[in-house]
Formats: C-alpha cells, sequence, structure tokens
C-alpha cells in the first residue's frame, strides 16, 4: 500500500505528463486504498504546488495580494469546480487558511456528491497549468 501523500503526488505527475488515464487510476487508488478522508488532502496538495508556481510567474509587490480574477477571467461564466480550484490556491497563496479551509469544508459537505471530486480535478488542472506555464518547467 502506498502513502496518500505519494499517490497524491504521482497524480500531479501524472497529470503533467497528460496521461490522463493514470492520473484518475492513481487519485482512484487514494480513494480504494486509504478512504474517502485521504482524498481531501489532495487539494492542498495541489495548491501548494499552484502557490509556488504562481509565485514564479506573477511575483508581487509587497502589501499586495492575488485575486481569483488572475486565475479566472470570466467568473460570471466558470464553472463551480474552476471557481472552487481558483478560490482555493488564491486563499492559499494569500495565506488565508481559514477561508480556504471552509471552501474546502463547503465542498466536501455539498449534497452533489459529483462536486468534491470535480473539485479535486480542477485543483489539480489548475496547478498542473500553471506548472506548465513556467519558462523553464517545474522545480
Amino acid at each position: 500500500m502506498t502513502d496518500p501523500a505519494t499517490l497524491v503526488m504521482n497524480a500531479l505527475e501524472h497529470a503533467y505528463n497528460r496521461d490522463i488515464d493514470r492520473t484518475l487510476a492513481t487519485l482512484q487508488a487514494i480513494v480504494d486504498e486509504h478512504g474517502d478522508a485521504a482524498l481531501i488532502g489532495a487539494p492542498a496538495a495541489f495548491a501548494v504546488v499552484a502557490v509556488h508556481a504562481l509565485k514564479r510567474l506573477r511575483p508581487l509587490r509587497p502589501g499586495e495580494m492575488w485575486g481569483i480574477h488572475s486565475l479566472v477571467p470570466d467568473i460570471e461564466t466558470a464553472n463551480p469546480a474552476d471557481l472552487f480550484a481558483a478560490r482555493y490556491i488564491v486563499a492559499t497563496a494569500n495565506g488565508l487558511t481559514d477561508n480556504a479551509l471552509a471552501l474546502l469544508r463547503a465542498e466536501t459537505e455539498h449534497p452533489d456528491n459529483d462536486r468534491f471530486p470535480q473539485a479535486v480535478l480542477a485543483t489539480l488542472g489548475l496547478a498542473v497549468s500553471l506548472m506548465r506555464a513556467l519558462p523553464e518547467g517545474p522545480r
């Protein structure tokens, strides 16, 4: 049995390499091997990676904060999963831990059972897109 943290990072690697089948299989392995609760840590790990890339792509001046519009250009037409991912990553980037936890809790407690898995995938996708935008690749 592989620990959940390793599986999360493996999913990130597979997504970066555009291997969707292995990405989904790895995320499913987290649930199969460790239970649904183990998947809750995945967005946090993806957000940390996204924040690292975001800080390299768009350094801020002292006192500035990131805004959701920098990750989702058209908030009115974005789907809920993409909005979650952007809000969660921005909250993490800005050090708003309570906000990030509240966003995560809202997704895990949503009555639509597909909502949280979609949020996990959207956060992974946004992290990967930021990694790919780095001029020299991820470090």
